[in-house]
């Protein structure tokens, strides 16, 4: 095949005066809402990430445009022959085509291909010294791939598992070894679809257990779940998801690049993934890469390459070769592409930053997720969609129409194309150009106003007041914020009330400043207002009910579609397999067939044309014709990539809302000849069209510049994002130090405002030193600093011990005392930590009492608190406005607890505590307690958080009581950072043999003499776990404690499984769990024979893989018979998660306790 000759520069055409193409300045639409429109914006600056404050929070930054020399790099495979032998694969890393094949490009590879073998006897990797010297020498990047903790799909089976300990560790040596050599042209170790191994292993395979029935808090064990992959190392971590999670990585801090992965294979949409890479790039000040999955046609792959290059995408990869076969190093048609593709950005480096003028906000909590991988709707992959989250989807669908259309034979060379004509939609369609990013609610203000229009979606349950000053501040500068009702009446109260109106079917609405009425097809909803915003103004009605509301705020306004959520009443029936028309060219019928609460008619205009207001271009109303729009730092300069993602010819042309069109050129691509090869097309095109001034062909990409004559009346230019200054001194008081890594993860705006915590010494000694050397790896990685006031504590052996555990905090600054301490001193002065004979003028501890003092270098809000959006409220007043009244925390008190000693009948009816930082506090907040319960059932991180001290005062609670204790490990038997069952685990097995021992020893000093452990069988085979499980009996028999074990699979192979494990171990009995088999009571109370140890109360569901705990009164569920448990002398256990007190006293009434 010949080759066109390369020049040094790409070839212009000069298409000026095309009347078609440069069009002149387009006319306004007409307003048909009355609303007011947003104007245009421009922000012509690429993401910089020396401009956020987590770069310099950092010990190895992420990586910076500088690197790759401000061009998109192409990720080259160390191996470039497909299927090659991992033991050939380093010798591949220069490449046999080319003396030079990628310019400025990056090698990556697996970690084989980066060292000659991860498996020496020493534990240390050899490096591979002369390849990556040579990649070094010639401006390469080195990225290491393919590292999985677990497969997904688990079964039970440990081949799922890595299987040798010294693999793990050799990647961890192996990259600290690599950044000390390279530095920053590391660009870290992939986190191999780090969203789905994460709900593969919890959600799918029910792999994790418990799950919490509010998402807020899903979060936590997601970003803990990358937090152990990153400290094991060296905290360069490339993200790689699949479709979902991108800023809950991100936000964690341990990401160097933002990954995600296009399984062409599975229909994932490219555009749809951008969107949320983009926000997650400005929300955290990170570059993004992104790798392909499943080959499939030349025409796609090359439109998803030059989309990528004009999103800003630093580096691109593929899971395939770039050959045409495992035997040969002939490039493919692919190969070919992207070489020419990368001589074209050398030529083309920066096209100017992706112009995306409007924002999708979520709440910080959301975890949604795409239907298309399961044909199911469910946030974190486990809870079903609530309507705010359909609401999302009908946002995505209506900016992306057809992002979720794909299926598994898309664009798949493996298999016939079929009638379903799943060729389509490589990309999404863009009825307003590609202008859209998803940011969470967390988003730092200054990124918000960098947007002209803020959709707010799905439902706002996290920091509301935060998040209320947060879009206040946005509008009051110039934005214009949407809502639907019931985000208004979340974020704004005071406004809304909780009745509802309904506008019936084939109802004619009146915009009453606008030019049309709209006839809605479908009811709906609207809610009520209770108190009009002030300077409201009524944009739209039915009859006299308002259903459309605009006011300002500032410079800037908000629009509320009173309809709740903007959707139909009822549900529409979906069609998982969207129909084509064969007379269109097989384009799809309905693009929104998969939307099940589609919008309203009347939000739908709305929305669409706040949209439309703030396009900066567009290329005609061609379907499939995609469009985006790229601005550099040239005064009007823009380029614009124009995009046919259908199998026919379509037109299109180029007109301007920002000022009159100078001129347009199109930019050559190189590799024009790849469209006459075999695989460029699918195979049923037949007839792909020209490129011409008014047409684009099948499968195509086309690039223009474009000079406007910017009319600054139309046009809003920002300025660039200037780097904000991180907290200093700013610190809470906690007095839930063990806790303080979640409590953090579900304040997601903490490290904008503060920086450490002060905690007291009695605290701090009450945590176990060694559990602390492990949470502090992460408090010390996030710098958070910690003040220690230890005038609660006189005896100086336990002033010795605080200090001690203070030297594990690498950022505790100061230990405050009440005397004299003549040791004490000594070890602060060995320590460097600062010690004060009583509080310090510089440190100010502000509560009711004591103002602030400015001229403190600490200032500690020393109050007590449950929600963050109380804690925002008094960070306002305290460091803000210098004040300390109307504060609305409250102050650190012992809780009062009248101990009573239960009889020993009642010590069968337990309750479960979770999380809880304190057993006598968290008795304590048990409304009468002691009139129902006779015991507790633990989580085991709270026992194994707990210094000997603190263990002996529970002890002495307990007595006092003649309570029952029970610990349950359900929650940190997640087979990964903590207890795994998988002897083939290696170093994570002995680690959590040990964290057991250590809470067994802890419950023979408490008297505690059963256990709860987990076992996620899901099916008969016992021998996965035969060896374990005898191991972990043995461990707890020498302290005369009994494993009761849960399963989430059926009765009978539960009891299978007992009578197997019975044989090498006595002390191991059932745990008869209603979540799991709800007719567990009952069959147990028909069949005593059966040697259980406790009954754990609750109702759950299969599907949500019997992982979520609901109350046993909740309806909606099987019978659990319930009252049955009464009628055995085994420990009874609620152990619901209960969302108020209200939920355990129904539980309480139905077990008539």
């Amino acid at each position: 095949m010949s080759r066109p000759t390369l020049r040094c520069s790409a070839a212009m055409l000069l298409i000026a005066g095309l009347s078609s193409i440069a069009g002149t300045q387009a006319s306004a639409a007409a307003r048909s809402t009355g609303a007011v429109m947003p104007k245009p914006v421009v922000y012509p600056y690429l993401v910089t990430p020396q401009d956020y404050p987590e770069y310099y929070r950092r010990d190895t930054p992420p990586t910076t445009w500088e690197l790759y020399d401000f061009r998109m790099s192409v990720e080259n495979p160390a191996w470039f022959v497909q299927g090659a032998g991992k033991k050939n694969r380093y010798d591949r890393l220069g490449g046999p085509v080319s003396p030079d094949p990628y310019p400025n490009g990056r090698t990556a590879g697996t970690f084989e291909s980066l060292f000659h073998s991860p498996f020496e006897p020493s534990n240390r990797p050899v490096f591979n010294e002369a390849q990556i010297d040579q990649l070094v020498d010639r401006g390469g990047f080195l990225g290491s791939s393919g590292f999985k903790p677990f497969r997904v799909n688990l079964s039970s089976s440990s081949k799922n598992y890595r299987g040798n300990p010294d693999v793990d560790r050799a990647y961890a040596v192996g990259m600290g070894m690599l950044y000390e050599k390279v530095g920053a042209k590391l660009t870290g170790l992939k986190f191999g679809e780090a969203d789905a191994t994460y709900f593969n292993l919890s959600a799918n395979a029910g792999y994790m257990f418990p799950f919490s029935r509010e998402r807020a808090k899903h979060v936590q064990p997601f970003n803990e779940h990358l937090w152990f992959f990153a400290d094991q190392i060296g905290y360069r971590v490339r993200g790689h998801n699949n479709d979902s999670g991108y800023h809950y990585l991100a936000k964690e801090n341990v990401l160097t690049q933002n990954g995600s992965q296009v399984l062409n294979y599975k229909g994932q949409n490219q555009r749809f993934i951008f969107m949320w890479q983009r926000g997650v790039a400005k929300q955290y000040g990170l570059l993004s890469e992104l790798q392909w999955s499943g080959r499939g046609w030349t025409s796609k792959l090359r439109q998803q390459y030059y989309a990528a290059y004009l999103a800003n995408i630093a580096a691109v990869g593929t899971e395939f070769g770039l050959t045409e076969g495992s035997k040969t190093n002939k490039f493919s048609d692919f190969g070919t592409m992207v070489w020419y593709g990368q001589k074209f950005i050398e030529d083309n480096p920066n096209p100017g930053a992706l112009q995306t003028p409007i924002a999708f906000l979520l709440d910080y909590g959301n975890g949604w997720r795409p239907a298309h991988h399961s044909n199911t709707f469910r946030i974190w992959n486990i809870m079903k969609y609530s309507r705010g989250d359909y609401q999302t989807y009908a946002h995505f669908a209506q900016a992306y129409p057809n992002f979720d259309n794909g299926k598994t034979d898309y664009y798949n060379e493996q298999i016939a194309v079929t009638s379903r004509g799943a060729q389509r939609y490589a990309l999404a369609d863009t009825p307003y150009g590609d202008s859209f990013d998803v940011l969470l609610t967390d988003v730092r203000q200054d990124v918000l106003n960098q947007y002209a229009v803020v959709v707010a979606t799905g439902d706002y349950e996290m920091n509301l007041e935060t998040v209320r000053d947060r879009i206040e501040t946005y509008v009051s500068q110039g934005g214009q914020f949407v809502c639907t009702g019931e985000i208004a009446k979340q974020i704004w109260p005071e406004n809304y009330g909780s009745n509802t109106t309904t506008i019936p079917a084939r109802a004619r609405l009146r915009w009453v400043k606008g030019r049309k009425n709209v006839t809605e097809k479908n009811a709906f909803d609207v809610l009520n207002v209770s108190t009009m915003p002030a300077g409201a103004q009524v944009l739209c009605k039915y009859r006299s009910t308002p259903v459309v509301i605009e006011y300002p705020i500032g410079q800037g306004t908000v629009t509320v579609s009173l309809s709740r959520y903007g959707t139909r009443k009822d549900a529409k029936s979906i069609n998982w397999d969207p129909q084509l028309d064969p007379q269109k060219n097989n384009e799809f019928i309905d693009p929104l067939s998969k939307v099940k609460h589609p919008f309203v008619a009347h939000y739908q205009d709305l929305l669409d044309e706040k949209y439309k207001a703030v396009q900066l271009f567009d290329v005609g109303d061609s379907m499939g014709v995609q469009y985006m729009v790229c601005k550099s730092n040239d005064l009007g300069m823009y380029t614009i990539g124009v995009f046919n993602d259908t199998k026919t010819q379509k037109t299109f042309e180029i007109n301007s809302h920002i000022g009159s069109i100078q001129s347009i050129e199109e930019v050559q691509l190189l590799d024009e000849f790849i469209k006459s090869t075999d695989h460029f097309y699918p195979g049923n095109t037949s007839n792909p069209g020209v490129n011409d001034d008014t047409h684009i062909a099948a499968g195509e990409v086309r690039l223009f510049r474009v000079t406007v004559n910017e009319d600054n009346d139309q046009l809003r230019t920002l300025d660039k994002l200037q780097p904000g200054d991180a907290p200093d001194g700013k610190l809470l008081a906690t007095d839930d130090i063990a806790n303080i890594n979640a409590k953090i993860r579900e304040w997601p705006s903490f490290f904008y405002f503060f920086n450490g915590f002060k905690v007291s010494g009695e605290d701090l000694r009450n945590y176990d030193k060694s559990k602390l050397i492990k949470d502090a790896r992460w408090l010390n990685f996030n710098d958070v600093q910690f003040v220690v006031d230890a005038r609660d504590l006189t005896d100086e052996a336990d002033l010795l011990n605080v200090l001690d555990k203070m030297t594990v905090l690498e950022h505790a600054t100061d230990l405050v005392v009440a005397g004299q301490f003549t040791n004490l001193e000594d070890a602060a002065d060995d320590a460097s930590i600062n010690l004060h004979n009583g509080l310090p003028a510089s440190i100010s501890l502000v509560d009711y009492n004591n103002a602030p003092n400015m001229m403190a270098d600490i200032t500690v809000i020393d109050l007590d608190y449950d929600k963050w959006d109380d804690i925002y409220h008094d960070k306002k007043r305290i460091l803000d406005e210098m004040s300390n009244t109307d504060l609305r925390g409250e102050e650190f008190e012992d809780p009062i607890l009248n101990i009573v000693a239960v009889p020993d009948w009642k010590r069968n009816r337990m309750l479960a505590l979770r999380g809880i930082a304190d057993l006598k506090d968290a008795i304590a907040d048990v409304p009468n307690f002691f009139d129902h319960f006779g015991g507790v059932m633990v989580d085991a991180d709270y026992i194994r958080s707990a210094d000997m001290v603190k263990v002996q005062a529970d002890k002495q609670l307990l007595d006092d009581a003649n309570m029952q204790l029970i610990v349950d490990f359900s929650a940190q038997m997640d087979h990964y950072s903590t207890i795994t069952m998988f002897p083939e685990n290696g170093f994570v097995y002995q680690n959590g043999l040990a964290y057991m021992e250590d809470v067994f020893d802890k419950m023979q000093v408490l008297g505690a003499n059963k256990a709860v452990i987990f076992i996620c069988a899901s099916d008969g085979n016992s021998s996965y776990w035969q060896s374990s499980v005898t191991e972990m009996c043995n461990l707890a028999a020498t302290r005369g404690i009994t494993l009761c074990f849960r399963n989430r699979t059926s009765w009978s192979k539960s009891t299978n499984y007992l009578t197997e494990f019975k044989k090498t171990a006595s002390n191991i009995k059932l745990a008869l769990s209603t979540a799991h088999y709800p007719r567990a009571v009952y069959v147990y109370a028909r069949n005593t024979s059966i040697d259980s140890g406790v009954i754990l109360l609750s109702k759950a569901s299969s599907d949500t893989a019997n992982t979520v705990l609901h109350p046993v009164s909740a309806t909606g569920f099987s019978s659990i018979y319930e009252t049955w448990a009464n009628t055995t002398s085994l420990p009874i256990v609620l152990e619901a998660e209960y969302l108020n007190d209200a939920e355990l006293q129904a539980d309480i009434d139905k077990m008539y306790w």
